[in-house]
């Protein structure tokens, strides 16, 4: 088994340290940078809005609304998910054109 003699360059061995230390420098300051934007993300989806519809007012406004009665919120019923049904309704009681409240089949469900 031979020896082999290394030359240490004190100089050398400080810029491969710099180097090293650079390089994970840039990878934490990525990692931090893709974290900022996940949380940025997220803090961006809570700032939306949330409707809830109740399916049985909206339902029943639905059905004012294809029968063509009049558009009155009855007691108990959610009065934005009634009228949301009643200007579905109302739309395809009239065949409006608009393609979000009128099925191919307006006696057919959406699904």
């Amino acid at each position: 088994m031979s020896l082999q003699k290394i030359d240490l360059n004190p100089e050398e061995l400080a810029q491969e340290s710099v180097s090293e230390a650079e390089k994970l420098a840039r990878s934490l300051r990525r990692e931090a940078d893709r974290l900022a934007a996940e949380r940025e993300k997220i803090r961006k989806e809570d700032d939306v809005k949330r409707i809830v519809i109740d399916n049985a007012s909206h339902e029943q406004g639905r059905s004012d609304g294809k029968s063509g009665r009049e558009s009155t919120v009855p007691p108990g019923v959610d009065s934005f998910s009634y009228y949301s049904g009643y200007i579905e309704g109302k739309a395809i009681r009239e065949r409006t054109k608009c393609h979000r409240f009128v099925p191919e089949d307006p006696g057919k469900e959406r699904g």
